[in-house]
């Protein structure tokens, strides 16, 4: 049987809480970035279509790789919009309700506010709790 070890002065117990925080936040930022790269390739890819064939009807067999190419783009921007809000939710939640820094002096106690996420059937949620 172990037993704990000893606790550390002054270890701060949201800091991991914090650094996923902020790491998922540059996830969202990064694939935000992404999206927008894909969807100026999706338009260029448009752009040849209008122009080899602007009624998109009747059109030449030659153009299913512009066709091919602008929904593997439309589907890449799903991918990374999906990706970038799903992270930057997730790292606001994590920095909102990771605990506050022990060296950091505690405000006065007047009312309370805090976020708790959860997960239930119907999918995702963030619920709001606080004191007066």
């Amino acid at each position: 049987m172990t037993t704990p070890g000893p606790v550390v002065a002054g270890a701060d117990p949201g800091r991991t809480q914090r650094v996923l925080g902020w790491t998922a936040l540059g996830v969202g930022a990064a694939a935000a970035v992404g999206a927008g790269v894909f969807v100026a390739l999706r338009a260029g890819a448009l752009s040849e279509l209008d122009a080899a064939c602007p009624t998109y009807k009747g059109c030449d067999p030659s153009i299913k790789p512009i066709v091919s190419r602008g929904k593997t783009h439309s589907t890449l921007v799903n991918v990374f919009a999906g990706v970038s809000g799903l992270a930057v939710v997730g790292g606001a939640v994590l920095l909102l309700t990771a605990p506050s820094s022990p060296s950091a002096p505690a405000p006065a106690q007047t009312g309370s506010i805090r976020f708790v996420p959860g997960v239930g059937p119907g999918g995702a949620f963030v619920s709001l709790e606080g004191s007066f």
